[in-house]
């Protein structure tokens, strides 16, 4: 069968590159060529999975290094792609993949792109993916906190989310009230109507929001006037 071969092939392939982390550009080629063929062959999809988890894994121990934060960015959008097709995600698998979204939201605010064309690829992703992630959500919503903590660390861990409603239906998009802080929130998701056209904005966005630091910020300033 040629599809299994083309499996086979991909997996041991996925196995092999696990030990030449610098191989980028194949990780993206190989990566994306198996969430592709898992259209039509399911097994591809955990090859595909592999290759994603390469690459994060690639990205993480450039971080510990500190280095190549162009290259940790790259790499995390070549894992979004290995997403692109496939089955309904497990848990994990939208677990994973909200997570490199929020970095790579992160760190491309922080810095020029590496890859431009790549950001378009992986915000194409998320809209293929946000009826998974929406389902996700609302069984274990404790994603989209670990989700937030990857970029916010010192964010409360007992936040309550809701999904927020556009026109009566259920949006793409979450908000999160954390119990006992005076009005912090942290919103995440596609701020888009359903059927709307276009490539919605990445997933999930995460803003911070406290009144009492701010009110301590001008309140320090008042005595500095003074």
């Amino acid at each position: 069968d040629v599809l299994h071969t083309l499996c086979y092939e991909l997996g041991r392939l996925a196995v092999d590159l696990q030990g030449v982390p610098q191989e980028h550009d194949a990780l993206l080629l190989l990566g994306e060529m198996a969430a592709y063929l898992s259209d039509w062959y399911p097994p591809c999809s955990e090859v595909a999975h592999k290759f994603a988890r390469t690459a994060q894994q690639t990205a993480h121990s450039l971080e510990q290094q500190g280095a190549q934060p162009e290259r940790q960015c790259h790499l995390r959008m070549v894992a979004i792609l290995c997403y692109r097709n496939g089955p309904p995600l497990s848990v994990d698998g939208a677990g994973d993949l909200l997570k490199l979204m929020v970095r790579v939201k992160h760190e491309t605010s922080l810095r020029p792109l590496p890859s431009p064309g790549l950001l378009t690829s992986c915000q194409a992703v998320m809209a293929r993916r946000c009826s998974d992630l929406v389902e996700a959500a609302r069984h274990s919503p404790g994603l989209l906190t670990d989700a937030a903590a990857s970029v916010l660390p010192h964010i409360p861990r007992g936040l309550h989310w809701q999904q927020l409603q556009h026109g009566g239906q259920g949006a793409c998009s979450f908000q999160a009230e954390a119990v006992g802080v005076r009005d912090a929130q942290w919103d995440a998701g596609y701020q888009q109507a359903p059927g709307q056209k276009g490539h919605p904005p990445l997933f999930p966005a995460v803003h911070h929001h406290q009144q009492q630091q701010h009110e301590q910020e001008q309140q320090q300033q008042e005595r500095e006037l003074r």
